[in-house]
């Protein structure tokens, strides 16, 4: 079941044909959201977010799109699932009829992995590069690079790649974000290289900022790094916390990042 601008349809095939010629034929925004244990997950700052690219896309903006207006469509949605729905993603989408039309769906899937895996690879992925604006920030500029670049990830055996922008520094994974343990110290890629402003990102910073067993340091980071780090890992709103296990000829353990995201996600309740 959909929600299409307020109503509750079972197919794509009964939203306003205006809306299905948009959809197919010209630029969308959307926004995933996680949906956990029956509640959604930092809303107010998802909706700040798809607020904030609607302005910079120069849609215009309904004036009945409210904080709690949105919420309650999500959950009128929710309600209206044949079977309890308490994991998961929310997908909000916009296209731009001649007001801004939205369409909410849902991606059931189980709570976040806390187990790490046999063996997940990465590799650097070379063929290209994201620029290093705020552009990129946006989840929607670089949609057709992630394709090619998930497509190349499939055709190695890579579970993932690490991504770079044009100063050959480290960007993000295509799952997620990335993060590097070494010692008391996590390290991750500040905005200006070019990686996705999430929700998800901002919130386990702010988390982790408010810890006092590990500093957060948002730097620039070299790929050599890869190699001298103890541990690394994508956070992920889909799976959680992803340990990568193999890059090249180094291996890393995943104890800390399992202990940490484990803690952040009982800050939740």
């Amino acid at each position: 079941m959909l929600n299409c601008n307020g109503v509750l349809i079972h197919s794509l095939s009964e939203a306003p044909e205006n809306v299905l010629t948009v959809l197919h034929t010209s630029f969308s925004i959307t926004e995933k959201i996680r949906f956990f244990n029956g509640r959604v997950l930092f809303w107010e700052n998802h909706y700040f977010r798809i607020i904030a690219t609607l302005r910079r896309h120069r849609f215009e903006i309904p004036m009945t799109f409210s904080l709690t207006y949105l919420e309650q469509e999500i959950q009128n949605l929710v309600a209206g699932q044949k079977t309890p729905f308490l994991n998961g993603i929310i997908r909000f989408q916009c296209v731009a009829t001649q007001s801004v039309s939205f369409l909410i769906s849902i991606e059931t899937n189980s709570e976040f992995e806390n187990q790490p895996r046999k063996k997940f690879e990465v590799d650097i992925y070379k063929e290209g590069f994201i620029y290093s604006d705020s552009r990129s920030n946006m989840s929607c500029t670089n949609e057709n690079f992630f394709f090619m670049a998930k497509r190349y990830a499939f055709e190695n055996g890579l579970a993932d790649c690490v991504l770079l922008n044009e100063q050959k520094s480290i960007v993000e994974g295509l799952l997620g974000t990335l993060y590097f343990i070494k010692n008391n110290e996590i390290r991750t890629s500040p905005l200006d290289s070019g990686c996705q402003d999430l929700v998800f990102r901002n919130v386990f910073n702010e988390w982790v900022n408010q810890q006092k067993e590990y500093r957060l340091i948002e730097v620039q980071l070299n790929p050599f790094e890869l190699q001298q780090t103890e541990e690394v890992f994508l956070l992920s709103l889909e799976k959680g916390v992803i340990p990568i296990t193999h890059y090249r000829k180094t291996e890393y353990s995943n104890h800390k990042s399992i202990i940490i995201f484990k803690r952040f996600v009982e800050s939740f309740f």
